[in-house]
């Protein structure tokens, strides 16, 4: 027996003795158990990680408590050293300062660490001023001045700010201390200043940076750096420092700003600690990166992980071989469905035998992948039939969901120029003219949509070429109430049916030899005007284009063609149409776009100036007379071509309450007109408020 036969034969049985999901189950809560432990690791080195840093903050805390008591040890150090020297000085000595200088040399202790010594007298009078140093703050008298007369108003010994500006002078400490006779009587103040970076006091190595990036600093209620690990920052502000503004901030909220009971904060880079000095407004602080903190902590995490990855590792590795093992039926099972799904094989054939829970599953999924392929051989036959009348519909047919074309019939594609197929998947936008029309047309649906549940209308698209087009179109819901189904639309192109219906309406309201409208239109046109007049009554006021203010009624004219008849009996009425067709674009040159020129039947035509003053209108009716009458006629005879002339007979009237309708306004007019032509013909006659003038 060779080891794969036996290898199978095993897994064999391991597979027999494993056909239940119960005992999957197990297996999984196995593993969900190792996926446990890795979790508690992590969160007992969280838990460690937090500890150590507390550990970290509170012994931070207690080194930097220390340094404060150190600093404050040297400041009263400095102090009593400072109350040494003004023991030295006496009543008698404050008369005659001269040997003040001499008594402080015999202290060999004291006298060497001040800088300079300054003493005044209780009401302010300079006694003396020694100087050891080389150089002092330009600034320094100004400060002295300070710090004696505050000593001098509490009787108290003052630790004042440092004076000089780092790094061009060397900057001083002012320590005030007053001095009071037998009597307790203030009789004096001496005040003493101690370089800020004198060994005494703040020396370099006190502050000095570690490897690791940790930093200690001094600074003042001011929040001045007096000490850094970088002289660059010295006298800078403390809370620009990285991971001390935010413990600044707090420590100050607490209304104690130099406690001296030190505080820590930790943030996301830092661990910082602060404390305060009790005998000056000072602060010590100290900041350590947080990498640096945790260090130790890291390197036993690192070893932790390394021993969590490996256990782990074998145990993936063993639970995934066994999970394999048991879960192969599922593979097989999986693998078939792939076959189903890809239609290789019938969906009744070739299923794994396997028991319990997962043969059962293995029935259902035969059953349901059988309903599927019967399914889809009626989707295939739905297909078909709906690919064949998107193909052969002789209107457009278009569905869309979510603004997007999905679907076009071949006549869709046609009428907007693209080939079967272009435009599917491309926004709906690009069926129509301007974003605006295609706004609007969402408009329009919804109100149609919400109102009557379908949209019925006429609207313009454009073609693949730029060129527009009018269709009607009818447009559903797929599932009425569901706007993620989509939307089925049904459109013909109607362009040559509204021309025609354009057409039809233009030739109900024009003369077809002048192209003027005809007698119904203008009598349509006159009655607005009048209609506007008594809605607008009588105050109401317009302005022509001349600038003149007119009232808003206006003028109409009555036209008479004098000479005319003549012309058809010469020459014929084609000579007669084209003879009207020059006097109505003489016509229509003369007026505004505003104003209306009808042609009222033969010779006679009316011209409608609304808003236009009576003044204006009879330089319009003059001018009109003079260009007909100078208008070159040259009629076509037998024997050549004759020169004739016609002229024109106007009746101009303005209009007013005295003419309550279009019958009565033309019938005016026309009267007019007769008046012109009794006088004399080619002339005009002017009509207002019952009054007639007649003009050249």
């Amino acid at each position: 027996m060779t080891w794969t036969r036996w290898a199978r034969r095993l897994g064999a049985g391991l597979h027999r003795a494993t056909d239940t999901l119960k005992l999957r189950v197990v297996v999984v809560a196995v593993l969900s158990g190792w996926l446990a432990s890795a979790v508690s690791v992590f969160f007992i080195l969280q838990a460690s990680e937090h500890e150590a840093l507390g550990s970290a903050s509170r012994q931070q805390a207690q080194e930097l408590q220390l340094l404060a008591a150190l600093l404050d040890a040297r400041l009263q150090n400095i102090e009593a050293l400072l109350v040494l020297l003004g023991q030295a000085v006496s009543p008698e000595r404050l008369q005659h300062p001269a040997g003040l200088p001499e008594a402080w040399a015999q202290q060999r202790q004291a006298f060497p660490v001040f800088d300079f010594l300054d003493l005044a007298r209780a009401d302010g009078v300079p006694v003396l001023r020694h100087v050891q140093a080389p150089a002092l703050p330009q600034s320094l008298d100004v400060a002295v001045e300070q710090v004696r007369l505050q000593a001098l108003a509490d009787g108290q010994a003052h630790v004042w700010a440092p004076v000089g500006r780092w790094p061009d002078e060397k900057p001083l400490v002012l320590l005030a201390q007053p001095l009071k006779n037998a009597a307790g009587q203030l009789q004096a103040v001496l005040v003493g200043g101690v370089s800020l970076y004198s060994a005494q006091l703040l020396p370099p190595q006190l502050t000095r940076a570690t490897l690791g990036g940790e930093a200690v600093m001094v600074f003042n209620a001011d929040g001045v750096l007096l000490a850094h690990p970088s002289a660059a920052r010295l006298l800078g502000q403390a809370h620009e420092e990285p991971g001390l503004a935010g413990l600044l901030t707090r420590w100050k909220a607490q209304g104690s700003p130099m406690a001296t009971e030190a505080q820590s904060l930790l943030d996301a880079r830092h661990l910082s600690s602060l404390a305060g000095l009790s005998v000056a407004p000072w602060g010590v602080a100290r900041v350590t990166p947080l990498q640096q903190a945790l260090a130790p902590y890291q390197e036993v995490g690192r070893w932790a992980w390394c021993l969590t990855a490996g256990v782990a590792l074998v145990c993936a590795a063993l639970g995934g071989w066994l999970i394999l093992w048991l879960t192969r039926p599922i593979s097989q099972v999986l693998r078939r469905m792939h076959q189903v799904l890809d239609r290789s094989v019938p969906a009744a054939r070739n299923w794994p035998q396997v028991g319990g829970e997962l043969g059962q599953l293995v029935a259902m999924l035969r059953q349901v992948a059988t309903a599927q392929e019967r399914e889809q051989q009626s989707l295939r036959v739905m297909v078909g039939q709906l690919e064949a009348i998107l193909e052969h519909a002789s209107v457009g047919i278009v569905v869309t969901r979510h603004r997007t074309l999905e679907l076009l019939s071949h006549r869709a594609s046609a009428m907007m120029g693209y080939a079967p197929g272009e435009l599917h998947g491309q926004p709906a936008r690009v069926l129509y003219p301007s974003d605006a029309a295609y706004e609007e047309l969402g408009r329009q649906v919804r109100e149609q949509f919400g109102g009557q549940g379908f949209f019925d209308g006429e609207l313009v698209f454009r073609r693949k070429d730029g060129h527009d087009f009018w269709v009607h179109m009818l447009g559903r819901g797929v599932v009425p109430g569901d706007p993620e189904g989509g939307t089925i639309w049904i459109f013909d192109d109607i362009t040559a049916e509204r021309e025609a219906r354009r057409a039809l309406s233009w030739s109900a309201s024009h003369d077809s030899l002048t192209g003027l409208v005809n007698r119904r239109e203008l009598e349509h046109r006159l009655l607005l005007q009048l209609q506007h007049r008594v809605q607008a009554g009588p105050a109401a006021l317009s302005r022509d284009e001349a600038g003149e203010v007119a009232e808003a009624g206006g003028c109409v004219l009555f036209v008479d063609l004098d000479h005319f008849k003549a012309v058809n009996d010469l020459a014929g009425h084609a000579a007669g149409d084209q003879v009207l067709r020059q006097v109505a674009r003489v016509m229509e040159g003369l007026v505004r776009q505003t104003d209306t020129v009808g042609r009222l039947g033969g010779d006679e035509f009316a011209l409608l100036l609304p808003g236009c003053t009576l003044e204006r209108a009879t330089h319009i009716a003059e001018a009109l007379r003079s260009h007909i009458e100078a208008l070159p006629i040259h009629l076509p005879l037998e024997q050549g071509t004759q020169a004739h002339a016609i002229g024109c007979s106007i009746g101009l009237i303005e209009l007013g309450p005295q003419y309550p309708d279009v019958a009565a306004v033309l019938h005016a007019a026309d009267m007019a007109c007769y008046q012109a032509k009794r006088g004399g013909r080619n002339q005009v006659v002017v009509t207002r408020a019952g009054l007639s003038v007649a003009g050249g």
